[in-house]
């Protein structure tokens, strides 16, 4: 016959595990990431490069420390480029930082694309990010869309030949759920 403190044991630690999973899903809201500025920099015959811009939202009431994080630009719904960020980013309680990431776009994923934009001047966009969050006990890998509208008609080209691409106002954000922690 079983006593008292065996029958308790299996149960006690059930209910342990359940609430430390619990509690390590409660209390981080995901970043927003939301891209605010993409600027053209180089061009060769096989790849375009450029500077990403984009800024990361914590909503929640500490600081976000982010520890880089992997960029997917999407044009008309064909993935186009990646950009790849190593930079230690610490964004405010309640506040937003700029990441800066450089980008490279495949010509030919472009090129793809590149009638609908010109008979149109207005192109849809997504942004699919990954970022590496450190909660200070352990790094979380977080998964976040943005989805945006370019219109290049409403843009101007500098003296210097570069162009410099904001989006849209009505851009909307979507979040995802996190993947699995790294």
């Amino acid at each position: 016959m079983m006593d008292l403190r065996s029958r308790l044991r299996r149960p006690a630690l059930l209910l342990a595990l359940i609430l430390l999973t619990g509690c390590a899903s409660l209390g981080l809201v995901e970043p927003d990431v939301t891209l605010v500025n993409l600027k053209f920099t180089d061009l060769t015959v096989f790849e375009t490069s450029g500077i990403f811009i984009v800024r990361l939202a914590n909503e929640n009431p500490e600081p976000l420390v982010v520890e880089g994080g992997v960029y997917n630009l999407y044009l008309g719904g064909f993935r186009i480029g990646k950009g790849l960020s190593d930079h230690h980013i610490e964004v405010p309680a309640l506040g937003t930082a700029i990441d800066e990431v450089e980008l490279h776009m495949s010509n030919l994923a472009i090129a793809t694309q590149l009638r609908s934009i010109l008979d149109s001047g207005i192109v849809d966009y997504r942004i699919k990010a990954k970022v590496y969050v450190d909660r200070g006990y352990g790094r979380r890998k977080v998964t976040v869309e943005h989805e945006g509208r370019f219109d290049f008609n409403s843009q101007e080209v500098p003296d210097d030949g570069r162009l410099d691409v904001t989006p849209d106002e009505e851009s909307t954000s979507e979040q995802e759920s996190p993947n699995a922690a790294s």
